[in-house]
């Protein structure tokens, strides 16, 4: 588990590397509309990054409840159960459907790290109930 979660880890770091790079390079490429609608999605993504990463601690009754079964099928329907919510609460916040690359580009790299998020964090917070 070790050696999936630095793996994950390098991964997710190089992506949000990568994304940071791309933004900046077409942030000079961009109309005003363009700029406003971007910074307008990113408001609404540092609202749902709170939620994510306030998630998981509001619902510590449900882990620690899942973390005493000790089955892996349980740990992973919890995390994909997780997961998908809040993607499901990001694609409310942008629009359904997506349009454009950068709602894309948003909700791709935002379903990639909610669900690396939740598998570290349930994880993480199971242990401690061990």
């Amino acid at each position: 588990m070790d050696l999936l979660k630095g793996i994950l880890g390098k991964i997710v770091t190089g992506i949000v590397a990568l994304a940071v790079l791309a933004g900046a390079i077409s942030w000079f490429g961009l109309s005003p509309e363009q700029r406003s609608d971007f910074l307008q999605n990113a408001g609404k993504i540092a609202a749902w990054a709170g939620i994510v990463l306030i998630f998981p601690f509001a619902t510590i009754f449900v882990i620690r409840r899942v973390g005493c079964l000790e089955s892996n099928l349980a740990g992973a329907i919890l995390v994909f159960t997780y997961s998908a919510a809040e993607i499901i609460a990001l694609i409310g916040l942008l629009g359904a459907p997506p349009s454009g690359g950068i709602s894309w580009l948003f909700l791709t790299l935002g379903a990639l790290l909610t669900t690396v998020y939740n598998l570290l964090i349930c994880d993480w917070l199971a242990e401690r109930f061990e």
